[in-house]
């Protein structure tokens, strides 16, 4: 009994793996012959319930749907980006939210009417960079993070996966 549950818990679970609202047919790819990256294929993740989309790098691994299905986490050799929208229940300003997300390891930073931008590197030594949508009295936000040392391979697929985070 007890091999029965565990065989139809480890079937179940490898079943919703990578289970993501992707049109087909919405790959590009962007070539870059001085890294590991090049080459990569792209694909959407479309967010139904905020109404937000982002391109990702083919390869990094999707999370499963949290249960308020409010994003996702993308992750693959040191790669990592979280994308997710959420309420402004406490009617927030950029600014407020700006301040409050700040860090004291944030060497760029934009504020504007309706978003925000920081990065820097965190005290182990990981490029971390957020922006933060405020549309319509919700919060849109994309980060990510991964090793300094790989800065230089990932900054051209950085700026394409920040320039496709789009709110509907």
């Amino acid at each position: 009994m007890k091999k029965t549950v565990l065989f139809l818990t480890v079937l179940f679970l490898t079943s919703c793996q990578n289970q993501v609202n992707t049109p087909p047919g919405n790959t590009t790819s962007v070539i870059s012959p001085h890294n590991s990256w090049s080459g990569v294929s792209y694909m959407t993740y479309y967010n139904e319930r905020f109404g937000y989309k982002i391109d990702y790098p083919s390869v990094l691994k999707v999370t499963n749907a949290p249960e308020n299905d409010d994003g996702r986490t993308f992750s693959y050799g040191g790669l990592t980006i979280t994308v997710f929208g959420s309420y402004n229940a406490l009617f927030t300003t950029v600014q407020e939210q700006f301040k409050e997300n700040q860090k004291p390891t944030d060497t760029y930073k934009v504020v504007k009417s309706n978003w925000f931008v920081r990065s820097g590197i965190d005290s182990k030594g990981f490029v971390y960079y957020e922006k933060s949508i405020l549309k319509n009295d919700t919060w849109y936000t994309v980060v990510l993070e991964y090793p300094k040392s790989m800065k230089e391979e990932l900054d051209e697929v950085v700026t394409k996966v920040v320039n496709s985070f789009k709110v509907l």
